[in-house]
């Protein structure tokens, strides 16, 4: 079976799945977390993409992103990935492939999805039983939203000004918006979420699909 066609649009952001090869683990102590927020960091000063949201577990990494003319959603998942590839290989003398096959991006709607989707990107240790509590979990970017920690790498405004209040309270209704879906899940969107490249209505599916390359 041929891979899906991949829309890759300036403009829209993207929800992007990176898994290890047979969903092997891809960071295997503190240093290889660090190394691939690093490689972030670097590419985002280079190739100019917004980056709303991350979770890094320990055998895949959800990213929560929108492009710039300065580079593709392709462009930037392949450096990303083969930096990080390089860097896996010679520090454990692995020989072959360190994800599973391409890495998996669905187009988002801002409004209103951009909130659920951040939502469960945070929530992702806890639904792995890694955490009781997202912001217990070092490896994403919920405590930068809750302003427990400062992350440069993360652009929060998108996401915290849907709120319309001040910044103190901005942090305290996102906490309370993710951490309402835990104690009663209540959205279905995500059933079947490999099989899918949009999370978006009707009708923006329509005009992008016009737009497409």
């Amino acid at each position: 079976m041929g891979y899906p066609i991949r829309i890759s649009v300036e403009g829209f952001v993207y929800h992007i799945t990176v898994r290890g090869n047979g969903r092997s683990d891809i960071f295997l102590e503190t240093r290889d977390f660090l190394r691939i927020l690093k490689r972030l960091k670097e590419y985002k000063e280079k190739l100019k993409f917004f980056l709303y949201a991350y979770v890094l577990m320990p055998n895949h990494f959800h990213l929560l992103l929108e492009p710039t003319a300065r580079g593709t959603i392709t462009k930037i998942m392949q450096t990303i990935n083969t930096a990080y590839t390089m860097y896996f290989n010679k520090k454990y003398s692995h020989v072959g492939h360190v994800f599973q096959g391409r890495f998996h991006s669905i187009i988002v709607e801002k409004e209103p999805y951009l909130l659920e989707v951040s939502r469960y990107i945070h929530l992702n240790p806890v639904r792995a039983g890694l955490v009781t509590k997202p912001e217990d979990y070092s490896w994403s970017s919920y405590r930068t939203y809750l302003g427990k920690e400062k992350n440069p790498l993360i652009d929060t405004q998108l996401v915290l000004q849907l709120f319309s209040q001040t910044p103190e309270k901005q942090k305290i209704n996102y906490k309370e918006f993710v951490e309402a879906e835990i104690r009663e899940p209540k959205f279905r969107l995500w059933e079947n979420i490999s099989l899918k490249q949009f999370i978006a209505s009707d009708e923006f599916i329509k005009s992008t699909l016009k737009v497409r390359p």
